[in-house]
């Protein structure tokens, strides 16, 4: 994950900031060669420059940052008010997951989003 906050809404990513990303994805490949991974880029908008292909890359824009905080909040409140046995907490932290945006592949789904040109 690249975080490019100080970028200004209507400003691209270009080809400095995606080597940045790239960067970062063959040093994560090296230290985690078996592990699955999305480059991620954090911005304001999901688009970037003519001069960059973007591939496998996804944007999470700021709004959606601010969803996955309120889901994640909305979450922990849900199971913190939940006061019964170890087990019964666990059942209770399956269920919620599963109707929430917070499982990997509907996380992915739900905050990712692919980039468009400028």
């Amino acid at each position: 994950i690249e975080a490019k906050s100080r970028k200004k809404d209507k400003n691209c990513l270009n080809k400095i900031d995606y080597g940045q990303l790239l960067t970062s994805v063959e040093w994560f490949k090296s230290q985690y060669p078996n592990c699955l991974y999305i480059p991620i880029s954090i911005l304001p908008n999901p688009t970037n420059t003519e001069a960059i292909v973007i591939t496998e890359t996804k944007a999470l824009t700021f709004d959606k940052l601010n969803q996955v905080i309120t889901d994640s909040r909305q979450f922990f409140e849900e199971l913190c008010t939940y006061t019964n046995s170890q087990e019964e907490l666990i059942v209770r932290c399956e269920k919620l997951l599963q109707n929430s945006n917070l499982q990997p592949q509907k996380f992915i789904e739900t905050y990712f989003i692919d980039f468009k040109k400028c």
